[in-house]
């Protein structure tokens, strides 16, 4: 995907560190997200990938650099050469152009399918209850739940939860949608299911910000990989010359033990 170099990336990310403590996490990252682009983050576990991700949305706060989505800092507003970290109405107001899908779904467990889509935009957004409903039945319409619509949390499998979830998200017309690691905690024969639904968000031109082990996607569905570790982005290009071609031994390495399961393309 080609990208109008005076287009104004969705996601900025300059130069973020984060420390645990004395462990560095995140050591200097520097990534642009572009309108429409999907881009997966891939790499061992204790990387930074997910605090990277947690970090664009202000669920963890960054030791130091900044971070825009859509030009506007999250979590924090400027105050002449330094950030000052902002609460309450102010940053769920920003947070409002990012939506997340998380690995363990978080779906309220006393609410059917519909009624878990609908309660931001009614209670958040504001929008007229009946207006809410139309698009939720719509959404999930589109995740493949029609049918299930009027379901509880724990009458789902893992694998409609996660399409719940979704469909959640994209209720909230979100600028950007980060994903972390959407499928590990689903059992193998549900992963397609959602992966196919991914693709699908994908295909409407929201830009995607995906955390993922599963190469095959990564390959068949986004435009660019970041390969991350230790804290660093080590390699990133094109999905099919990061995966087919890694030019550093860190990634050769690294796609070397991915499981076969992984590297298949999706259905």
């Amino acid at each position: 995907m080609m990208m109008a170099e005076s287009e104004t990336p969705v996601v900025e990310i300059v130069d973020v560190k984060k420390k645990f403590g004395d462990k560095t996490v995140l050591d200097g990252i520097n990534l642009d997200v572009m309108k429409g682009e999907v881009v997966a983050i891939l790499g061992p576990s204790g990387s930074g990938k997910s605090t990277l991700l947690r970090c664009v949305n202000h669920l963890e706060e960054m030791t130091s650099g900044s971070i825009k989505v859509c030009g506007e800092y999250i979590g924090y507003e400027r105050i002449g050469d330094t950030l000052r970290e902002v609460f309450g109405k102010r940053l769920a107001r920003q947070r409002q152009k990012v939506g997340m899908v998380f690995q363990h779904f978080n779906l309220y467990p006393h609410r059917t399918a519909l009624e878990n889509v609908i309660e931001g935009p009614i209670h958040v957004l504001k929008t007229p209850r009946e207006k809410a409903v139309a698009r939720g039945r719509e959404l999930l319409g589109r995740v493949g739940l029609a049918e299930r619509m009027d379901a509880y949390p724990a009458e789902l499998s893992g694998g409609q939860k996660q399409r719940v979830a979704i469909a959640r998200t994209l209720a909230m017309d979100p600028q950007v949608i980060l994903f972390d690691e959407p499928t590990s905690a689903l059992d193998p024969e549900l992963v397609n299911e959602v992966l196919n639904v991914m693709k699908e968000v994908a295909s409407l031109g929201i830009s995607m910000l995906v955390v993922t082990h599963e190469v095959g996607f990564a390959r068949e569905v986004c435009n660019r990989v970041v390969f991350m570790a230790d804290g660093n982005i080590v390699e990133e290009g094109p999905a099919h010359q990061v995966i087919d071609a890694p030019r550093e031994q860190r990634t050769r390495e690294f796609l070397g033990v991915v499981p076969r399961k992984a590297m298949e393309k999706v259905n």
